[in-house]
């Protein structure tokens, strides 16, 4: 019986054995990244978004940070939606926050 030879990855120059979506491990988790980030890009940019991220502004003018008494410039998602489009668009997983409040929390991966 032949043995079967484990085929690289699909990214060039990556020697790595690819699991069965023919990318290894890490390269399969970063195609995963760049899909979800597509899919958020356009989910921002709906007619809907618009309409609840500007509620949020109006509901909250301030930053929603104790302590700060910045104006509100972004909406937050408090928990992380993972591809739950109810989580997306519900008005209680929104916060108001000011630019500089709201960077420290993605730059954290919140």
């Amino acid at each position: 019986m032949p043995t079967l030879i484990p085929r690289s990855c699909l990214v060039s120059n990556c020697p790595t054995p690819a699991d069965r979506g023919g990318r290894c491990p890490e390269h399969s988790r970063q195609h995963r990244r760049v899909r979800n980030v597509d899919y958020d890009e356009r989910l921002y940019r709906t007619a809907r978004w618009r309409r609840l991220r500007l509620q949020v502004i109006q509901e909250e003018p301030f930053c929603s940070e104790p302590d700060c008494h910045r104006l509100t410039d972004e909406v937050h998602h408090i928990v992380k939606r993972a591809d739950d489009l109810n989580l997306f668009f519900d008005r209680a997983n929104l916060a108001g926050k000011c630019r500089p409040c709201h960077a420290k929390y993605t730059n954290r991966g919140e």
